[in-house]
């Protein structure tokens, strides 16, 4: 419950609501009570009290449905219903509705002992570098020292040792196909602040982007692509523009590319695609692929297996052509099963 008092005296009970806006004066905040009479009393926010008010110094502002972070050194809640917010403590307050308004405490990793070292590392490239190297490696620490603080960054997990878990969306599409390990990855992608997916060339680990990118489109959010080598991010944009999707990729990655990118008009596809099947019928399709791709892996398990003890009883036969005689080699002359026999022969 929201309590008003005015010049000491409550008026809670008298008005029908009430709202805060920014005054004449920069700095000054102006509480404006609405009465049942539908009569209206101005005063400065400064002899009222709001109750709840709450504090909060070095967040970040988000709006739902936007992607745009904000920094404020203190933002002050009053009746969970307006913020008052100063992106520099002592300037200009700027009032905001709360509704649609999160709030995230500014990450402490750049005072960790791994960011510190980042920034150690840095400064000593800086110290040997050479020629152009410098100019790389003085840019280098400069945009280490501008990163934001945000606890959802990767790097804050890097830091902090502490990776977010996240729920993962439902009915994720796997339009470049899949195996099992791969929609495994696919999944904690998703779930997951940081993923770390590996394998030799030629696991699929590509086709694992392609589906992670896919997915991510489809919620209509935007995805970064980055490697430190041109062909890795080339073969991405290469197989999605086999897949008639290249007008969704901006290859930004140089000063050509980027020129190229932006003198370029896109082309889109205008052949008419087919009504895409609904989100249910996608899970349904996917939960009986799971079922196969777990009954694939069985049988190759099942496979190693019988390999593994063919080699077994190739072994176990040189044994006993080599140690036993004739006589000794029909182990029913002891009725001793065979798992009896093996572990006689290993004791």
């Amino acid at each position: 419950m929201v309590t008003i008092c005015v010049d000491g005296e409550n008026k809670t009970h008298k008005i029908t609501d009430w709202t805060l806006w920014a005054g004449n004066d920069d700095r000054e905040v102006m509480l404006t009570c609405h009465f049942r009479s539908g009569r209206k009393y101005t005063r400065p926010l400064s002899v009222c009290q709001i109750t709840p008010t709450v504090n909060l110094r070095n967040v970040f502002l988000e709006r739902k449905g936007n992607a745009v972070t904000s920094r404020a050194e203190l933002v002050i809640i009053y009746g969970d219903k307006y913020a008052a917010v100063y992106y520099r403590e002592g300037e200009r307050p700027y009032i905001m509705k709360t509704t649609g308004l999160d709030f995230q405490q500014c990450s402490a990793f750049t005072e960790h002992a791994v960011f510190n070292y980042l920034c150690r590392v840095a400064n000593e490239r800086i110290f040997y570098a050479r020629g152009n190297n410098r100019n790389i490696d003085e840019n280098i620490l400069r945009q280490i020292k501008k990163i934001v603080p945000h606890p959802d960054t990767a790097l804050h997990a890097y830091c902090s040792g502490q990776s977010k878990k996240r729920d993962s969306p439902w009915g994720l599409i796997f339009p470049f196909g899949l195996n099992e390990s791969q929609l495994l990855a696919v999944e904690r992608a998703f779930s997951s602040q940081v993923s770390v997916i590996e394998g030799p060339p030629g696991t699929g680990k590509t086709q694992t982007i392609l589906n992670i990118v896919a997915n991510i489109l489809i919620q209509n959010k935007t995805v970064a692509i980055l490697s430190n080598n041109n062909s890795a991010v080339s073969n991405v944009y290469e197989k999605m523009d086999k897949q008639q999707l290249g007008y969704v990729v901006a290859r930004l990655g140089s000063t050509e590319n980027r020129q190229q990118f932006f003198s370029t008009s896109i082309s889109r596809s205008e052949e008419v695609l087919p009504d895409s099947p609904s989100a249910n019928a996608i899970d349904d399709v996917l939960q009986q692929v799971k079922k196969h791709l777990n009954a694939i892996n069985q049988v190759a398990s099942l496979k190693a297996e019988i390999n593994e003890l063919n080699i077994e009883y190739k072994y176990l036969q040189q044994w006993q052509s080599q140690n036993l005689r004739p006589e000794e080699l029909f182990s029913h002359k002891y009725r001793l099963s065979s798992r009896k026999t093996t572990d006689l022969m290993a004791y």
